[in-house]
């Protein structure tokens, strides 16, 4: 089932469909904790049911969807799914695949996850699949960071951004389990599945404990239990960042500091982001830390 918030995209697929012109390969972007991954599957069973027709349907009976339900149909392939990067030889794989009879309804499918993980050998090796594309075969191409990609390869797709254009919607579904009670929250709105994936994994108790610890940013925070969270879960320096640039702005907005001190702030958190992510065997205690401190320089001045 597609996430209701993403519910408006499927109709032009579906009409392209109907009229056997839909896109033999397609690129699924947009933000991590959409539903882009559930979308592509979504498509895919449609386009594999045997009941479906010429619309983007399951009818959840057929032996096509019964192989499906099992995770075994035979013109189905999925990769990427374990975020490595993603080799020729699993592309020679997609070749083959395509390139071989379908054994249900004519129809085959290939979904490649973090697509943007290809090597530029496998890009390359995919490239050959996308030019020359066999009748009845769809790939459905699943990426954070399109960029990432080839620019040949996104010109032989169709680019396809998915976003939320009715906040409302991902706000009803939120409520349904109790992820809009917490004022940091709505920073995710955006990216829904990642909140109902902390709140599965039982991570919003110390996320509202990171949050609580910097919120009085211009006065005292609790730096030791800061530091304490981010070395218990550095998946969480992220967020620690998004924390720190919501609680700038709204010092900005609230006229609180000056725009260059705003300015000087924003600079020095592109500074910690861009430390974390080039920096081997980064110190993150310290460069916390400083950072910290550099931005109660700038908020106190």
């Amino acid at each position: 089932m597609i996430y209701p918030w993403l519910t408006e995209f499927k109709q032009p697929l579906e009409t392209a469909y109907g009229v056997n012109k839909l896109h033999h390969g397609i690129l699924l972007s947009g933000q991590a904790g959409i539903g882009k991954a559930q979308f592509a599957q979504d498509i895919a069973q449609s386009v594999l049911c045997n009941a479906s027709s010429n619309q983007l349907q399951t009818c959840g009976q057929c032996k096509s969807c019964q192989l499906q339900q099992a995770g075994t149909h035979p013109d189905k392939l999925v990769i990427g799914q374990d975020n490595k990067t993603i080799g020729i030889d699993e592309i020679r794989k997609v070749a083959l695949f395509v390139q071989s009879s379908a054994g249900q309804n004519a129809n085959k499918v290939v979904i490649i996850h973090n697509a943007e993980l290809m090597t530029v050998a496998a890009q390359n090796a995919l490239l050959k699949t996308l030019e020359e594309p066999n009748a009845n075969r769809y790939l459905f191409l699943v990426s954070n960071e399109p960029m990432r990609l080839g620019a040949t390869i996104r010109s032989r797709c169709l680019c396809y951004n998915l976003a939320i254009n009715q906040p409302e919607q991902v706000t009803n579904w939120l409520a349904n389990f109790s992820l809009v009670t917490q004022p940091w929250h709505i920073l995710f709105a955006h990216q829904p599945l990642l909140l109902l994936n902390w709140h599965e994994q039982g991570d919003l108790n110390q996320l509202d404990s990171l949050y609580m610890a910097i919120e009085s940013l211009d006065a005292q925070i609790e730096l030791k239990l800061v530091n304490e969270l981010l070395k218990q879960k550095p998946e969480y320096i992220s967020v620690f960042s998004i924390f720190l640039f919501a609680i700038i702005k709204k010092y900005l907005i609230d006229k609180k500091i000056t725009f260059n001190n705003y300015q000087e702030c924003m600079k020095l958190l592109a500074h910690f982001e861009n430390s974390r992510k080039t920096i081997l065997g980064l110190n993150v205690t310290l460069a916390t830390s400083r950072l910290i401190f550099s931005l109660q320089a700038q908020l106190n001045n």
